[in-house]
């Protein structure tokens, strides 16, 4: 039972962390106030610690608003970015400690969303050796000065897709289950892994991966397909096509069949998804999954499918004419990732003027440019490729040889044909029923004699 004037204390205040200070000072249980407020355990032990800790000796009544000006916002601004692990609430005590100015956390959060910023998870960026920030300049500078325009390459590249990547926060209560806040996730995952292109006034088919990218499906689906031959009808017969350097990609074979229907662009830096605009389809893409919360493989996909071909051209061309930026920026940076300097939406045309200002900078301070020679392969001929297939089928041939494995059985079979046949390995080689090469019988009785010879 709460005592009458207690409670008339209580209600004379209109906020809740009042009432709960009233309720602790007069010496109330966690449950009776819970019981008595409806509020949560939380709240009460944050008002509790505040006490403890003589934070909250005044009443709390909300005092006269502070007037932001635009003192205040950049102050709040520039605490948000020395500590941006701090939430609302840190930021607010941050603030009343170090500059003795007292703010709401709604006052916060309108003034750091007002200037583009948002909490959430931390950004991650793959990592660069020095090697590669090297590499990254040098293709940035030849693509510069080589003026290679992007207006005439397609960008390509492989994105995977999993069911249940990411899903928004929730409020959870404390002794309260929810099922709304639950969900299913299996160990493993289901994803599906797509391909695209993207180009000036083009936009590929969407190709779904069903096992992996390797050589054989990449030939079949997309290179011997009609997606290059109809990005060259619409960019023009200067069209170059990029691709980054995994291995299904770079393959012999690969980059023969390429280039002869196509021009290709040879040298891809590694660690450079910031460069290449297609990219940002993908973080588009899942954008727009995750907003659609598709409950299984087949609703992903047609959740995929519809974004891709709802892309409008607009936003495809505006990342295209972005790219000689990109290339600029990873120049400016010393080949650092860039993402975060470009996801601020359209960057801003360059000019001349601007890429050789910025080559004399790097210079002036010790950094040696080198130009990526033939960074773009031509056609080739039929015949050429032809050589190149051969090679290939030359090379799978030794490849696809059987592995024997060997037995005592086997070895016995060896030395019985060597004691009544001599070196006559194609009797040998008739006496397996399996398909065991010549080759593999003079190294396996070679090895017996040297084992035998060791042994006495």
């Amino acid at each position: 039972m709460i005592r009458p004037e207690i409670m008339r204390m209580v209600l004379q205040e209109t906020s809740i962390r009042p009432k709960i200070k009233i309720m602790l000072q007069a010496g109330y249980t966690y449950d009776t106030i819970q019981a008595t407020l409806g509020c949560s355990p939380k709240t009460i032990s944050a008002v509790k610690k505040l006490l403890d800790s003589n934070e909250m000796v005044l009443p709390l009544k909300t005092g006269p608003k502070i007037k932001i000006n635009d003192e205040v916002k950049n102050i709040v601004l520039a605490e948000n970015f020395a500590n941006p692990s701090l939430n609302l609430r840190s930021l607010s005590f941050q603030l009343k400690e170090t500059q003795s100015i007292e703010i709401s956390k709604s006052s916060i959060d309108n003034i750091l969303l007002s200037n583009h910023c948002w909490y959430g998870p931390m950004i991650q960026e793959p990592k660069i050796t020095e090697e590669q920030k090297i590499m990254r300049m040098n293709f940035a500078y030849s693509i510069l000065t080589d003026q290679i325009s992007s207006e005439i390459i397609g960008f390509s590249d492989e994105s995977r897709f999993e069911l249940d990547a990411h899903h928004p926060g929730v409020w959870h209560h404390l002794r309260k289950y929810n099922p709304l806040c639950v969900i299913n996730k299996s160990k493993y995952s289901p994803s599906l892994m797509i391909w695209g292109m993207v180009g000036k006034n083009f936009k590929s088919d969407l190709i779904f991966v069903e096992k992996s990218m390797n050589q054989e499906f990449y030939q079949q689906n997309i290179i011997n397909s009609n997606i290059i031959p109809s990005a060259i009808n619409t960019i023009g017969e200067d069209f170059i096509f990029q691709q980054d350097g995994a291995t299904s990609h770079t393959t012999d074979l690969s980059i023969a069949s390429i280039r002869r229907i196509s021009r290709i662009m040879l040298i891809w830096p590694p660690n450079s998804p910031d460069m290449n605009i297609i990219e940002m389809i993908w973080a588009i893409i899942k954008f727009r999954v995750d907003q659609a919360k598709p409950q299984n493989i087949g609703e992903l996909k047609a959740v995929i499918n519809d974004v891709w071909n709802k892309l409008d051209m607009k936003t495809i061309n505006g990342l295209v004419d972005d790219f000689p930026r990109r290339c600029l920026l990873v120049l400016k940076n010393k080949g650092e990732n860039i993402q975060k300097f470009i996801s601020g939406g359209k960057l801003n045309p360059i000019t001349t003027e601007e890429i050789q200002s910025t080559i004399s900078d790097l210079i002036s301070e010790g950094i040696i440019l080198k130009k990526i020679e033939n960074i773009i392969g031509e056609k080739i001929s039929e015949a050429d490729y032809q050589k190149v297939v051969q090679n290939y089928h030359k090379k799978k041939r030794k490849t696809d040889r059987p592995i024997v494995k060997w037995t005592k059985e086997k070895d016995q079979i060896v030395l019985l044909c060597f004691e009544n046949y001599g070196k006559n390995f194609d009797i040998m080689k008739s006496k397996f029923t399996e398909n065991v090469t010549i080759g593999a019988l003079k190294n396996r009785f070679y090895y017996l004699l040297r084992k035998k010879k060791n042994n006495d």
